[in-house]
């Protein structure tokens, strides 16, 4: 495979991107997986509340990257690696808007990881790691994206097999999860979901399914199915433009 990288694109005026103005190679390694695991596979990269750091997930490695990035300049430098348990995949993460909390979803192991944050040096320190689908679920499932509500109390995570959504209450301190809830998404391969921007409703990306389902998001966290659904050849993916909200 190729070489895991994250790369930065400067943005014209006009929104077309430059040339990229740094390439950030991850580490060359393998980890347990013969196949998936056979070299970096850089699968997300966020930048965290402040904007001065990116946090990148190498599902094929293990390892959790930072990365200090010089908006003037367009470059990163490396900050932090945290090596995970082997063979667990973390894949997406999303941060919490106020506390020094990321959460990262792990592919391999279908479970969801609490980490400590820290904004200032981009150190990284695992609180809990729990399962994304119930326990008495045993065929497999395959977790996809991750989001914080922008409230802040709870976690959301997609499950691909399972097929469902799973809430996950935030406990503020020490940054742990505990489930409240797993919704069916009415559809396979839940890939990804966006909260809209009036923050009331959850869409799912069904992409086996060919579907988008909506969900009303109650006070308590749980999801409420609507009748709100829209065929999608294979959807993957669902970003709301700035201001839109449903």
């Amino acid at each position: 495979w190729d070489d895991g990288t994250v790369a930065v694109f400067p943005v014209k005026a006009d929104g077309s991107l430059s040339p990229a103005s740094d390439v950030a190679i991850l580490e060359r390694t393998t980890s347990v997986d013969e196949y998936s695991q056979r070299s970096a596979h850089a699968h997300s990269a966020n930048f965290d509340p402040t904007n001065r750091m990116v946090f990148a997930c190498d599902k094929g490695t293990d390892r959790v990257y930072t990365f200090l990035v010089d908006a003037a300049k367009g470059t990163l430098t490396p900050a932090k690696v945290l090596k995970t348990t082997p063979g667990i995949a973390p894949r997406h993460s999303s941060f919490h808007p106020r506390l020094p909390y990321v959460f990262a979803i792990n592919e391999r192991e279908s479970s969801l990881s609490s980490y400590r944050y820290d904004v200032k040096t981009g150190d990284v320190e695992v609180i809990q790691t729990i399962p994304t689908i119930p326990a008495d679920f045993t065929k497999r499932s395959s977790p996809a994206d991750v989001h914080v509500h922008p409230n802040g109390k709870f976690v959301y995570g997609s499950n691909r097999g399972h097929d469902s959504i799973g809430v996950f209450a935030v406990n503020p301190s020490p940054g742990t999860l505990s489930p409240k809830q797993w919704v069916p998404t009415n559809g396979s391969v839940p890939r990804f979901f966006a909260f809209d921007r009036a923050e009331r409703f959850l869409y799912v990306a069904n992409q086996g399914g060919d579907t988008i389902f909506a969900y009303k998001v109650g006070h308590d966290g749980k999801l409420s199915p609507t009748r709100i659904k829209v065929a999608v050849g294979s959807p993957a993916c669902i970003v709301f433009s700035r201001g839109a909200s449903s």
